[in-house]
């Protein structure tokens, strides 16, 4: 046993820092107990090389809030955060890494919101001094960003009196991450889980091997809705929400060049395309709610061949109050619009 966790140990840490020739190196078939064993001993190691564990704090961390009905936005107080009522719907976007609250999906997302109805609230975070590091010291900021944001809505829960049924998370790439531990730490706090978490193509790099307790996970939010559509490169290929979608198959996205990551610090807009995909799908969506109709099946093979194990159970990946739960698979057009 202790041969196969050193092993894989040796793998991760050639597999984050570039090293190896392999397109990828699979860990799917660890057990979670050895991959919490592998993470552990990586943990502790002294990797300054590659490595610097960042002190995250809650000052540096920003909201943006563009209230109901408003096209302005204003910098929260989180202190006291008196623009909300109990009559608030609040969406939470939170950006990947690299990004901050100029990213073009914050805009774009947020017209959508506001656009769909007089109620909804639009919270930018904006974590960039945390996710412009290296994308190493980026993801160990990942459960204290989480931690920092999940205490500040349930500020808003508690002081200020809006519904936990009425917040929903959304978080792109790292982002993604980052909203497993808002929901961690809202059920931490209030014992009760966030009604949903949108995740389009969560961050994969050094999040594929860790136990689901470290990472997104079903268990986050009373639905976990998800879209792979860079599996296996920038994003996480395996199923990790109650409903996951996979358009084309999760990994590449038509009208995309397929492309291999040898280094994450090494990226070009080829590899950006399908990651971003999953975002412009959400967006879409939102805007055609049955459109991308997607079918519940066992795995993409099955999808695209057999059918044996594919239901006839249908579901869009744009709509908000989805209870299906599995995984569905669906194929896109090359370009916008991408639903067929």
């Amino acid at each position: 046993m202790w041969k196969q966790i050193l092993f894989h140990t040796l793998l991760f840490i050639v597999a984050i820092t570039g090293e190896s020739d392999d397109d990828e190196i699979d860990f799917s078939s660890l057990t979670d107990e050895v991959k919490q064993d592998i993470y552990n001993i990586y943990n502790k190691l002294n990797l300054t090389s590659i490595l610097v564990k960042p002190n995250v704090t809650a000052d540096k961390i920003h909201y943006y809030l563009f209230p109901k009905g408003s096209s302005n936005y204003e910098e929260i107080d989180t202190s006291n955060p008196k623009q909300f009522d109990a009559n608030s719907f609040v969406v939470v976007l939170i950006h990947g890494w690299t990004q901050d609250r100029s990213t073009l999906w914050y805009e774009l997302l947020k017209n959508k919101f506001m656009k769909r109805a007089s109620q909804y609230s639009v919270v930018e975070t904006d974590w960039s001094e945390y996710a412009k590091l290296n994308y190493v010291s980026s993801s160990y900021s990942v459960k204290a960003v989480g931690g920092f944001i999940g205490e500040f809505v349930v500020k808003l829960i508690k002081d200020r009196g809006v519904p936990i049924k009425n917040v929903l998370i959304i978080g792109h790439s790292l982002g993604g991450q980052v909203a497993s531990f808002v929901g961690k730490k809202v059920f931490e706090l209030l014992k009760e889980k966030l009604p949903r978490i949108i995740a389009p193509d969560p961050a994969g790099p050094l999040f594929n091997i860790r136990p689901e307790s470290d990472r997104l996970n079903p268990n986050d939010a009373q639905v976990v809705h998800v879209i792979h559509t860079n599996g296996g490169v920038l994003g996480f290929l395996r199923a990790c929400g109650t409903i996951d979608f996979f358009p084309n198959g999760g990994s590449h996205q038509n009208g995309c060049l397929k492309t291999i990551l040898t280094n994450i610090q090494n990226l070009t807009s080829a590899v950006f395309c399908a990651h971003h995909r999953s975002w412009e799908y959400l967006i879409e969506g939102l805007t055609l709610e049955k459109k991308f109709k997607s079918r519940k099946c066992s795995s993409h093979v099955d999808y695209e061949t057999t059918n044996i194990t594919c239901t006839n159970d249908y579901a869009s990946l744009g709509v908000l109050n989805l209870s299906s739960t599995g995984k569905y698979y669906l194929d896109t057009n090359s370009k916008s619009p991408f639903s067929k």
